[in-house]
């Protein structure tokens, strides 16, 4: 996924080996290991010592932990639970990553998320038309709000939109309260050590889908 979030921005194959954003040299297996690759070079390019953006190994130890809760939460994973739990989580996980890289999403990337609704169990006609009604309602309601205050993303508006119509108004509520709160700790944390941009662009579905996480977590 983070290939894939990485390279279909910049009109690149998803094909072909991974190489050195800064100069262009192809990576060895060993330079893309999750996590260790970048405690192994000291955060820094092995070919020409450009920095790391420390985001990328912090996004994949948080992802980590965050599979691991879901997967132990969920056990056992049956069909189609299963499915669905690893559709969202790796569908989130990619939007995550086109958000803190380039402040943007494609929303085609959340019709899986969409589809996954027909597998629900117990799916009656009345609570598809509940479900699209809500959905709608979100995405109407949310995107003049993002529009009037700019607090919001389109992007954002979106994946809420979708979370309301495959979980409910209540997850949505918990999922921005989650987001919200760690957001802002994050935001504390960088104004703390003299790093907080108040003008800088804010990639807001990575803390979205783990207040989405957190509400799944039980």
């Amino acid at each position: 996924m983070g290939c894939a979030a990485q390279r279909l921005p910049q009109g690149r194959s998803l094909l072909g080996r991974s190489s050195c954003d800064t100069c262009g040299q192809t990576l060895a297996w060993h330079d893309l290991l999750p996590i260790l690759g970048f405690l192994k070079t000291g955060g820094k390019a092995r070919c020409c010592q450009a920095p790391i953006d420390p985001g990328l190994p912090l996004a994949e130890l948080l992802s980590g932990l965050v599979l691991c809760a879901l997967v132990q939460a969920h056990l056992p994973l049956t069909w189609p639970n299963g499915f669905v739990l690893m559709t969202w989580f790796l569908v989130l996980l990619g939007l995550s990553l086109l958000d803190h890289c380039y402040q943007f999403i494609y929303p085609v990337l959340l019709l899986p998320l969409v589809a996954t609704y027909w597998l629900r169990p117990g799916l009656s006609l009345t609570t598809f038309y509940q479900a699209v009604l809500l959905g709608l309602g979100l995405l109407v309601g949310l995107g003049a709000f993002a529009k009037v205050t700019q607090g919001l993303g389109q992007g954002d508006v979106y994946v809420l939109s979708v979370i309301g119509f495959q979980f409910g108004l209540a997850v949505v509520l918990w999922t921005l309260i989650f987001g919200c709160g760690l957001c802002l700790l994050v935001c504390l944390s960088h104004y703390l050590r003299g790093r907080f941009e108040p003008n800088a662009p804010l990639a807001f579905i990575p803390y979205l889908t783990i207040g989405l996480a957190l509400t799944q977590i039980r």
